[in-house]
């Protein structure tokens, strides 16, 4: 998901958060094997094996 306005959600979050709570913010690039051809030939090879190993 896309934030169109991150800083307003930023100042929603902290606003919400309990005194002395933690947010944890995880961002990943799940869609980077599209745009390299050696991260997508071994997501390719990862997905072979897990075919032949589960079915």
């Amino acid at each position: 998901m896309d934030l169109i306005r991150p800083l307003a959600v930023y100042r929603e979050w902290q606003r919400v958060l309990n005194p002395g709570g933690v947010l944890l913010i995880f961002d990943a690039n799940w869609n980077l094997h599209y745009y390299d051809e050696n991260l997508m030939e071994e997501v390719k090879h990862r997905e072979k094996l897990c075919i032949e190993k589960y079915g």
